[in-house]
């Protein structure tokens, strides 16, 4: 790009090669820098524009995605390989599980333990045990990752640079990792 000045005064950018006009109405051709006029008209190369840094809006926002994204998979560790149906009922097999080894079941909650036991092939007191096994360990997970998630959402923020919400997405990565080793999982 060129610049057309009047007596140092940027008029407007012209493209180089083209035909431009001036404002008293004259026609130039070729536009090319170095030209100039008795009338203090003159071309010079247009300076380099300032590389564009990316908005810190955006890249929070791109940072809050990343931190979600990491977060599911964390959380896929105990949901990737069971349909959502079966998730939707943990929170019944939980209070299934829970009564049956207190010895207060209901007889809806006795068959949902025992129809998986039947399939199984294990005793429902197994099945109960285990459940209530994976439940607090979930419960354990989601809690710890539901604070994590809060904390760094609203770090990333009050960050003021990108390099601030990158130093918070990395000091809370290393903080999920060590969560995860405290409670036996590998990432």
């Amino acid at each position: 790009m060129l610049e057309l000045k009047h007596n140092g005064t940027l008029i407007q950018t012209i493209r180089e090669g083209g035909w431009f006009t001036l404002p008293n109405g004259d026609h130039v051709s070729p536009a090319m820098a170095g030209w100039s006029n008795d009338e203090g008209y003159a071309l010079s190369e247009a300076p380099e524009p300032a590389p564009v840094l990316p908005m810190l809006a955006a890249i929070k926002a791109s940072a809050q995605a990343e931190m979600l994204a990491w977060v599911d998979n964390f959380t896929a560790i105990f949901t990737a390989d069971t349909p959502i149906d079966e998730r939707l009922s943990w929170d019944a097999k939980e209070a299934a599980a829970r009564a049956w080894l207190a010895g207060t079941a209901t007889a809806e909650q006795e068959a949902l333990l025992r129809a998986e036991a039947e399939i199984t092939g294990e005793s429902t007191d197994n099945l109960a045990l285990l459940i209530l096994a994976n439940a607090d360990l979930f419960r354990a997970v989601i809690g710890r990752v539901s604070g994590l998630r809060r904390t760094t959402s609203d770090a990333i923020n009050a960050a003021e640079t990108p390099e601030a919400v990158q130093a918070v997405l990395d000091a809370a990565k290393a903080q999920a990792l060590a969560m995860a080793a405290a409670l036996g999982l590998s990432l």
